[in-house]
């Protein structure tokens, strides 16, 4: 699970809309038992998609296969809604 810091639409010069999503979580356990943690790790993804979510929500990540075999975001999911106004 993560939490949405910011989302950031970046419109081309077709009108094509891009979406730069912003997420914090915490570290993985293997992360955990092979460094140091101190708070929580950020990200970002890139897509072609407007999800349904807003800043401050605690979202799951879908990652589905995409080019060359990479991992895509395909989908985010909202697990609670922020707690501040939209």
């Amino acid at each position: 699970m993560a939490k949405i810091l910011g989302i950031k639409v970046t419109v081309n010069k077709l009108g094509s809309k891009y979406y730069e999503y912003h997420f914090a979580s915490t570290f993985s356990d293997y992360d955990k038992e092979h460094s140091e943690c101190y708070g929580n790790q950020v990200f970002s993804e890139f897509s072609t998609k407007a999800f349904h979510v807003s800043v401050g929500d605690e979202v799951d990540i879908i990652y589905g296969k995409g080019f060359q075999g990479k991992a895509q975001l395909i989908d985010i999911r909202t697990v609670s809604n922020s707690k501040t106004s939209k």
